[in-house]
C-alpha cells in the first residue's frame, strides 16, 4: 500500500502504519471499525476518509481487490 507523503505531511497516518493497515486488510476478517480503533482512530468514518485520501480506495476496496471478504457480511 502506498501512502502520499501528503498525508505523512498532515501526520495521519504514523510511518509504519500503512504497512500495519494493509496487513490487517489484507489477513484478517477483522471489520473495518475494529482495525480503525485498534490503529487509534476515534471513528470507522475518519479512518475510512484518511485512508481513502491516502490510496484513492477505500478500506473496503482495497481488502476487496486484495483478495479477502469479511465473513458475514
Amino acid at each position: 500500500m502506498k501512502i502520499s507523503y501528503e498525508v505523512y505531511k498532515m501526520k495521519v497516518f504514523k510511518p509504519g502504519q500503512d504497512q500495519r493497515i494493509a496487513n490487517l486488510l489484507e489477513t484478517t476478517n477483522y471489520n473495518i471499525a475494529h482495525i480503525a480503533e485498534f490503529i487509534g482512530f476515534s471513528s470507522q468514518s475518519f479512518f475510512a476518509q484518511a485512508f481513502k485520501r491516502a490510496t484513492g480506495q477505500t478500506p473496503s476496496k482495497y481488502r476487496k481487490k486484495a483478495g479477502k471478504e469479511v465473513e458475514g457480511k
